[in-house]
């Protein structure tokens, strides 16, 4: 049985777990450190039952009982613990730098991954396999979260959409479709654009 991870259980996160229908077709791993906050639950992400609860925790409860979850920050130091080897990693976080430490990983454990944000009225989906994360988005100078600027439900649906078209594609055995692309969606539009090949030189 495929083993799938999804990394952040938030307002991308939730999505990609309830739309993905685990069941008894996947193994699922879900990696968040977050708790439920008032803005979760004002935008619906979760109910007002799961306030304080650890994010991981109700999403398992909700979409996925037979989950594996951690309440942990993924660092360098416990990457190996927390991601093992599985089969797909799905990025739903917010954070540039947890995503770096998906990408190092991934680079040196050859395991596909798929990245994915939604900011404001703007999302994006990628599959990273070969080519490196960290050499076409680079750091931002400043950092912003869905929790405190917000995000377009319509852009939420459609990365969560694309993620888990994309993630079925790959456990199906069949050739990613974003590999050196991206999926660019706002409110209005949508469309897949590709990534200018770069010889990498990080050190990660």
């Amino acid at each position: 049985m495929k083993k799938i991870i999804v990394v952040g259980a938030g307002r991308t996160g939730s999505r990609v777990i309830k739309k993905l229908n685990v069941r008894d077709t996947y193994r699922l791993k879900i990696i968040d450190r977050d708790v439920i906050e008032e803005t979760d639950v004002r935008d619906k992400v979760y109910s007002i039952d799961f306030m304080h609860s650890p994010k991981a925790l109700a999403a398992r409860q909700l979409w996925a009982k037979s989950a594996e979850i951690a309440f942990d920050q993924l660092t360098k130091q416990n990457a190996g613990k927390l991601l093992g080897n599985p089969d797909l990693i799905i990025d739903c976080t917010d954070n540039y730098h947890t995503r770096a430490v998906i990408n190092g990983y991934c680079k040196k454990k050859k395991i596909k991954w798929i990245y994915s944000s939604a900011l404001r009225e703007f999302g994006m989906v990628s599959t990273i396999d070969g080519n490196c994360f960290t050499c076409f988005a680079k750091k931002p100078v400043q950092t912003e979260s869905c929790s405190l600027v917000g995000v377009n439900k319509s852009v939420l649906e459609k990365v969560g959409d694309k993620v888990v078209e994309e993630a079925k594609t790959i456990l199906g055995g069949k050739k990613p479709r974003l590999v050196g692309k991206l999926f660019f969606a706002s409110p209005k539009t949508s469309a897949i654009v590709s990534i200018p090949k770069r010889k990498c030189l990080c050190k990660n």
